[in-house]
Order: structure tokens, then C-alpha cells, then sequence
């Protein structure tokens, strides 16, 4: 149906003549008309089946006289050429499809806007206009044109391609002759067995220099006029081999502002929370006695798993363990990050005389759950062995690591986690639940590093990670969430990036005299006010500054100590870590309130034959049970806390009593247990030693500051 404007009445069943602008003419038949409708348009429907009806095409091969007579010739002499439109030929291609040409460049016809020629629709097969590339150099990822060269990054290569002429080289790489006959010429590769890999988006260039990654095989490259050159070397070679392969989107761009190749690893490895073992999801579990090999005690209802456990000696058993071991489908490599969370519910001692299905509670289960993680290697490493798992939810965040400890029973526990229970109590049944156990697979933390060529070297790491960026008119913008931002704006709050605020962090090693073991004494730097000390760690300690003090415009202070736990095993071997001695006999821990009502006591005083000198007040206490001391099972998960010194004599101590401990209605310590006391590291190191020392300073100011020098005051220990 079509609108026209109409002068009179139409009939159904008359031709319409429909003139083309090419001159072509078609007549069509009328199938309805309703009448003028307001005076002066209406619709008209036609027959659709126009070739049933005359048709006059706008060329003609011959000439009609009006009187029978017709000629097919020019001019109608004899010899002439007849009047034709001209060969056509056509064909049908029957393989006719898309074809993907991964290592091919194909050009267009020429554009000249002085001479309005555009070509660059035409694509005609008949003219060389392709250009092949050896297919063992990887697809084509990135082109940039370079004065009158076309540079070529494949995923394997990186080659310079002759643009309108072609070059013959002599053996020693110099010209011999140049023709102009080609629009793409010969391609000559770059030394160096290096391309771009599949992230053309690191690909950025300034002047005659262009930066980009090559992720498999863990480098950033340079091109320059010395050619390819990978100044991943220039002290980052560990990190970009490390985390290069783990990045999905390299994003590089070049800041003109500090003349700086920012390189951003966007996201890495995962999505965020990709879970391995979610409720219950598990498969193929196992548990077993670590010490007997026995198993079959766990059950499992749903997602939630218990156990129940006793032994045929248990009288004899001074530690026992127990284990529940989840296995999920992906191998687990070094470098992974993951989260894991899990419910405990109710661990509970019992009376083993006494059939733990009547509910008679003896006490909290002693020692620890431990959970421990398994590599495809069937080595194992124990994640969570400074803390107790407690009753509720629990969440710990831990990294494979290159070192394992051997797994000694020959289980095949090739990616599990496993729940260890540990009993230090001789003699009890035990139970308990693990609910909503939970692993994901951590998203690593997105960064940008900084190159510089005024140092030739990697200056920084950098808080913000773009989406894009670019440089423009000596400014520099990157792009989040869709919205542009202006670096190095000075009207707005510095460390802020895309509306979050960040900390200025400056990691200094101290290695003067590497072979030597140095004490470190004090730390200064030159600078702005703010600055302070988060971390000092040597290979031997760890050390703090808690603020700087000023004087004649420097800022300096002595280093003291960390308070560490003991039950990291190099605090055994420092000097701080003593014994108090053996307990000649069980301390009172409750008294009569003389109507027979036992009550405890605030104090608890402990008799020894003699205290070591060195104990003081406010010293830490621990203490290792006679049983682990008679059985030679000293281990570090022995050695129990308890509280701090609060008075001594040459013959005793006394400490304020744990009402937590008290409750379970057992003593804690006993006749012939060993004390241990630890000083406060704070209050009594007043340096750290060791061959170097790392030293990070923070600054959260908002405002510009400035750090020129960091020293030290270091005396030679040892050589």
C-alpha cells in the first residue's frame, strides 16, 4: 500500500505507468482503490506480480524505423559493430564463506583528497592487495605505522613491513636495491624471539619508542630505533614473570606528564569469589586417624559433617588426631590465593568410662582444629597452625607456597583441604560438627607499575588501575566506570583516585656491608612531617618505630622490638624465650569459702626450688605438660599460654587466675610441669639485627610531601 497524490478518479483494473529515474519503465495493474479520501490522496493496492505486465528497460540493442524495419547496427553499414551492453560473465563460487586470514594484511584502492579519488571501498582480487606473513609467527594482534614502515606485532613477532618500496639486503644488511613497485613491501622481523602475545591493549608509543607485553612469556618490551629490548630486566623480571600470566587484561598507555609506561594488570586468573567448595559440595572424601590409619568414623547429612571418635587403648593415647579431608576438582598451583570458611559447632570432651551418648561433659576439647591445605603434589601445608579454630564461623586467607612438608601416610589427598583435630587429652571420647565449609578463589589485587627512561627502571607501583587512558596535550586521563579523569590536577586532594583515598608507601633496603650481620639502631630520613614507619624486618627480626622525633629539621628515633607470638618456632631460639623452671608442686587454684562451697581464687602461686633471675613482672608465662615432657613430644603446639607475672620471689610466681579456665572445672598446670617465660620485645630490644634491613615508611597525607634521605644508625655485629 502506497500514498500518492491524485487529480482523478481510478478504476479497479487499469495499468498504472511507473517511470523510474533511470528512464525504465513498469506498468502495474490496479487490484483495488477506495475513492479520494478528503479531496486529494487516497491508497491504491497493486498486483505485486509486475513481470506479467510490460516492462521497459532503460537500454535497447536496436533501432525501430516505424515501418517493419529494424537495425542492430551503428549507423546500419554493414561491418558495423552491433549494439550490445557488453560482456558480462558471472559464476557461481560454491565454497563461498567467511574466512578468518589471521596472519594476512589485505589493503584497499588508493584515497587522494586533492585529486577526489576514494577507493577505499574497492577490494579487486585481480590486484596483488594481500599481503602474507609466516603463519609460525602467531595471529596478527596490533599494527602501528612508523614513519614510512608498518609495524607488525603478532602473537610470536614482531616484524617492520617496507611501506611503497621493496628492499634487497647483501649479507651484512645493507641495501642494494630499493623498488617502488609495492605497496607493502618485504617484512623484515625484529631480533628477538618476542611478540604481544593476545593483549594488543598493552600495546602504547611516544615518539619513535613503543612499549608492550608479552604475557607468555613474562616480559614488557621496548622498540626502539636499538631495536626490541625487554626492560622487564631492569629488576622486575621475577614479578612480571609471576604475575603477567595471570592476567587476562594488560592495559598499557604512556603518560607524557612524568614521560612514564604505566602498565596495569586489570584483573588476574579469576572473577572474584569463584567457588571450589561451597556448602557442602564435596567429593570422594576421606577421613582417617593419622596416628592408627583408621577410618570410617565421620558421617555427613547434607552439608554437615561430625565426628565421634574413641579408641581401643584410649587410656594410653596421650595424642590423637582426627581428620576430615574435602577434595575439589582443580589442581591447586603455587601462587593461588584462597579463602576458606567454615562453621565449627560444639567440640566437646567426654569421660571414656562414661558412654558419651548420655551427654556427661567433661570439658572443651584441648589443642587446636587445624586446617591444612594439599597440592597435586600430595604435600601438604599447614594454614592456620598460630590460632585456634573457635566455636561459630571461621575465615582464614591463605597463598600457596613453593615449600611443603612432606605428606607422610601415602593417602591420595591430591587437592582437599582437611580439618585436622588434634586431642591432647589422654583418654576422652570427643565430637564436634564442621558446617558450610566454603573455599573460593581469590581475585588478586589489581596494580599498575610505572617505567621510566629518564632512570631506566621501574619507578613505582600506583593505586589506580583505568579501564583506559590516554595522553593528551602534554595531560594525562584515564577512564573509570565510564568517566574521565585529569591526573596531577593540583585543585584537587592528592592519593584520591576515582573517589578513593590511598596511602603513599616507600619500601628502602639497608644492606651496607651485605656479608656482615649489622645491628640497626635508629632510622631518620630528610623530608616532609607524616611520614611513618610500618614495617622493619631483617632476615634474623622485626622491629618498630612507633613515631619520629624532630630535631634540626630531621626525623629520628630508636627501633625497639615486635611482641611476637611464641609459638612461632624462631622465637625459641631468641634469648628473650627462658625457662622459670619445674613446678614442685600443683598450685591451689579454689578454696573453701568456709561453708564448703569451693570458690576460686583471684591468685594463682607457683612453687618452684628456684626462679630464674631473669623472670620479671609483666613477663609472659607458658607452660608444657609433664605427659608431652615424660613422652618426648615437645612440639610447638605444646607450649600453652597463660597469662602475665604479677609479683615473684626467689621461689615463686604468681600470676591472676584465667576465669575462663577455671570453669572447665580441670587444673590447668600441675606438680612437674615446665614454665617458660617470654619478655616483652617492645620494652626490652632496642634494635634489630641481621645482613639487611626492609624498611616501609607510610604517608596518608593528602597534601604534597616529600622524602629526600633514609638512614641509619648500624654497628657491625658478626662477619
Amino acid at each position: 500500500m502506497s500514498n500518492y497524490f491524485l487529480n482523478r478518479n481510478i478504476n479497479v483494473g487499469e495499468l498504472l505507468k511507473i517511470t523510474k529515474p533511470d528512464g525504465s519503465v513498469v506498468f502495474v495493474k490496479i487490484l483495488s482503490f477506495p475513492g479520494l479520501s478528503g479531496g486529494t490522496t487516497s491508497q491504491i493496492k497493486i498486483d505485486p506480480k509486475t513481470h506479467n505486465f510490460a516492462y521497459n528497460l532503460d537500454w535497447y540493442n536496436c533501432y525501430s524505423f516505424s515501418n517493419g524495419v529494424e537495425s542492430n547496427r551503428i549507423r546500419d553499414n554493414f561491418n558495423q559493430p552491433f549494439l550490445t551492453p557488453g560482456v558480462r560473465v558471472s559464476t557461481v563460487f560454491e565454497d563461498y564463506k567467511e574466512e578468518q586470514r589471521s596472519n594476512s594484511l589485505i589493503f584497499s584502492g588508493i584515497y587522494n583528497s586533492i585529486g577526489s579519488v576514494n577507493n577505499l571501498n574497492q577490494f579487486i582480487q585481480a590486484e596483488k592487495i594481500t599481503k602474507e606473513l609466516n603463519p609460525t609467527y602467531g595471529s596478527i594482534q596490533k599494527l602501528h605505522t612508523r614513519d614510512s614502515d608498518l609495524v607488525v606485532l603478532c602473537e610470536d613477532k614482531v616484524l617492520r613491513i617496507l611501506a611503497n618500496k621493496d628492499a634487497v639486503f647483501n649479507a651484512d644488511g645493507n641495501p642494494q636495491l630499493t623498488a617502488n613497485n609495492n605497496v607493502l613491501g618485504q617484512s623484515i622481523p625484529f631480533v628477538g624471539e618476542y611478540g604481544i602475545s593476545k593483549n594488543p591493549e598493552s600495546f602504547a608509543s611516544e615518539a619513535y619508542r613503543s612499549y608492550f607485553t608479552d604475557k607468555q612469556r613474562g616480559v614488557v618490551l621496548r622498540l626502539s630505533k636499538d631495536g626490541l629490548t625487554p626492560i622487564s630486566l631492569h629488576g622486575m623480571k621475577d614479578y612480571f614473570k609471576d604475575n603477567l600470566k595471570l592476567s587476562n587484561n594488560i592495559l598499557g598507555s604512556y603518560d607524557k606528564k612524568k614521560d612514564e609506561y604505566n602498565v596495569s594488570l586489570v584483573d588476574k586468573k579469576l572473577l572474584p569469589g569463584q567457588n571450589l567448595i561451597e556448602n557442602g559440595d564435596f567429593t570422594n572424601n576421606q577421613a582417617f586417624d593419622s596416628d592408627t590409619g583408621n577410618t570410617g568414623w565421620f558421617s555427613s547429612g547434607g552439608n554437615h559433617w561430625t565426628w565421634d571418635a574413641t579408641y581401643q587403648n584410649a587410656q594410653s593415647d596421650a595424642d590423637q588426631h582426627d581428620r576430615i579431608n574435602y577434595r575439589f576438582n582443580e589442581d591447586i598451583k603455587v601462587g593461588d590465593e584462597f579463602e576458606i570458611s567454615y562453621t565449627i559447632g560444639h567440640p566437646n570432651l567426654h569421660d571414656p568410662s562414661v558412654d558419651p551418648l548420655d551427654g556427661s561433659y567433661v570439658g572443651p576439647l584441648e589443642g587446636r582444629l587445624w586446617v591444612t591445605f594439599h597440592d597435586n603434589r600430595n604435600h601438604y601445608k599447614t594454614i592456620s597452625p598460630s590460632g585456634d579454630s573457635v566455636v561459630g564461623e571461621n575465615k582464614i586467607v591463605i597463598t600457596m607456597l613453593e615449600s611443603y612438608l612432606s605428606w607422610p601416610y601415602g593417602a591420595d589427598l591430591a587437592n582437599t583441604i582437611g580439618f585436622h583435630i588434634k586431642n591432647h587429652n589422654q583418654g576422652a571420647w570427643f565430637n564436634g560438627t564442621v558446617d558450610n565449609v566454603s573455599v573460593k578463589k581469590i581475585n588478586k589485587k589489581p596494580e599498575t607499575v610505572s617505567f621510566s627512561e629518564s632512570v631506566k627502571g621501574w619507578t613505582s607501583f600506583k593505586s589506580f588501575v583505568p579501564e583506559n587512558s590516554v595522553s593528551c596535550s602534554g595531560n594525562y586521563y584515564t577512564f573509570k566506570d565510564g568517566k574521565a579523569y585529569e591526573h596531577y590536577n593540583e585543585g584537587v586532594s592528592r592519593n584520591n583516585f576515582y573517589g578513593v583515598d590511598y596511602d603513599s608507601s616507600v619500601n628502602v633496603l639497608l644492606n651496607d656491608a651485605p656479608s656482615n650481620i649489622k645491628t640497626y639502631n635508629t632510622l631518620d630520613y630528610e623530608g616532609s612531617k607524616g611520614w611513618t614507619v610500618s614495617s622493619i624486618k631483617t632476615d634474623q627480626s622485626e622491629g618498630a618505630i612507633d613515631s619520629f622525633v624532630e630535631k634540626e629539621n630531621k626525623y629520628y628515633n630508636y627501633i625497639h622490638g615486635i611482641d611476637k607470638d611464641i609459638y612461632s618456632k624462631e622465637d625459641f631460639k631468641n634469648s628473650n624465650v627462658q625457662g622459670v623452671g619445674v613446678l614442685s608442686q600443683t598450685p591451689v587454684f579454689e578454696v573453701d569459702d568456709g561453708t564448703g562451697v569451693m570458690i576460686m581464687e583471684d591468685e594463682i602461686v607457683m612453687s618452684f626450688n628456684k626462679v630464674n633471675v631473669s623472670a620479671q613482672v609483666g613477663d609472659d608465662l607458658y607452660y608444657v605438660k609433664s605427659s608431652n615432657i615424660t613422652s618426648g613430644d615437645v612440639q610447638v603446639e605444646n607450649v600453652l599460654k597463660y597469662g602475665s607475672i604479677k609479683s615473684l620471689t626467689n621461689t615463686s610466681v604468681t600470676i591472676d587466675q584465667d576465669a575462663n579456665l577455671y570453669t572447665t572445672g580441670l587444673p590447668v598446670f600441675e606438680s612437674g610441669d615446665f614454665i617458660l617465660f617470654a619478655k616483652s620485645a617492645s620494652k626490652n630490644k632496642s634494635s634489630v639485627s641481621g645482613y639487611y634491613a626492609d624498611v616501609e615508611l607510610t604517608n596518608s597525607s593528602k597534601e604534597k610531601a616529600e622524602l629526600f634521605t633514609i638512614a641509619s644508625e648500624i654497628q657491625e655485629s658478626s662477619k
